[in-house]
């Protein structure tokens, strides 16, 4: 019987490591907070974005991974407040209030496109009770401007990530079983992700890299030579805003990523919005999920995005779905307008 729990869990090891390697929670809600797959996001608008993030995955399935995170970014140097093109996604967005809309009529009037900088912060935790990750880097992007109301930036971020096993977690006959121990293991280790973004107010083509530097390393104590290594995750997302009316646009959009040697994942997505108030989108994530999304803004500055996963693999008969939520706070000067004028 001993034999039996040690050969699920080095199955269950090698599935993470390097079979079909999930190292990195998959967000349904990318859209929502694009800027933790990609540091080319940083400092897109014009306001400094702050979101908080939580994600339990497989609900109902005894330990299932789940994620918290936050990330902040904002654009810096003199002329980031003029970087934005003199054409908003939607106009006005419908807003009735007079100062947001005066202050986006001067914006249209006097803006004029330029280069500008970014950077941000992000830090979250992912995994289990027995495999954890906590991560925190900071990120720059510099965002040029092309002809036709178009720009492109490129982005990076560095920072110290910690994995972390729990060897008491793992139900064993034996808890002092000399493979696992009873100690605490914790790794830690440099982290460098990078990613390029073309965008405009009606489009976005992004491709990112995250865990670039293939990090290895061992939670086996007998065995110190690296077995394990931080895939890098590769990530490709584009997307359309089409404007229905002057009041509502749909964006659908794709996310492919890609994990050697697993294989590949592919999000299709569609997002509906109106006037920066209310949000509904529809995910299908091949082979995998089916996923809703609803958010809705409660001022001009804060808003709420809620997600749930119908998962359609075999796994379906363990757990009743995945569950993220959002929250997002735009901050700046209240002379400035929040409504995003790229996407969400």
């Amino acid at each position: 019987m001993k034999a039996k729990y040690i050969s699920i869990i080095i199955i269950l090891f090698a599935s993470f490591n390097s079979l079909y390697a999930q190292q990195r929670m998959q967000y349904s809600q990318f859209m929502q907070n694009g800027f933790l797959l990609n540091p080319a996001i940083a400092g897109m608008e014009k306001y400094s974005d702050l979101k908080g993030g939580y994600t339990k995955q497989w609900a109902g399935f005894e330990g299932s991974p789940q994620g918290q995170f936050v990330t902040f970014s904002t654009p810096i140097g003199s002329d980031s407040a003029q970087a934005n093109t003199t054409q908003t996604s939607i106009p006005l967005r419908g807003r009735k209030n007079s100062v947001i809309q005066s202050s986006e009529d001067k914006e249209n009037k006097d803006s004029t496109q330029k280069f500008h900088q970014g950077i941000g912060l992000t830090i979250f935790s992912e995994g289990d009770d027995i495999i954890m990750q906590n991560e925190l880097s900071i990120s720059y992007a510099m965002h040029f401007p092309l002809k036709n109301k178009q720009f492109i930036s490129a982005g990076v971020s560095g920072g110290l990530r910690q994995n972390r096993f729990d060897p008491t977690s793992i139900k064993l006959i034996n808890q002092n079983d000399l493979i696992f121990g009873n100690q605490i293991r914790n790794i830690l280790h440099p982290n460098f992700n990078l990613g390029v973004l073309w965008y405009s107010t009606t489009f976005f083509v992004g491709l990112s890299a995250n865990q670039a530097l293939n990090n290895s390393f061992s939670y086996d104590r007998l065995e110190p030579n690296p077995a394990s290594t931080l895939k890098p995750h590769f990530y490709f997302n584009a997307g359309y805003k089409f404007k229905v009316t002057e009041l509502i646009s749909v964006t659908p959009s794709i996310i492919v990523r890609k994990v050697f040697p697993s294989p590949i994942s592919i999000d299709l997505n569609a997002m509906a919005d109106y006037k920066d108030l209310i949000r509904v989108g529809f995910s299908y994530r091949n082979k995998e999920s089916i996923v809703a999304i609803v958010g809705f803004c409660v001022s001009h500055r804060i808003s709420i995005n809620y997600s749930f996963d119908y998962v359609t693999s075999d796994i379906k008969a363990y757990g009743t779905g995945t569950h993220g939520i959002i929250l997002g706070a735009r901050l700046g000067k209240k002379s400035n307008t929040f409504i995003p004028k790229y996407f969400w």
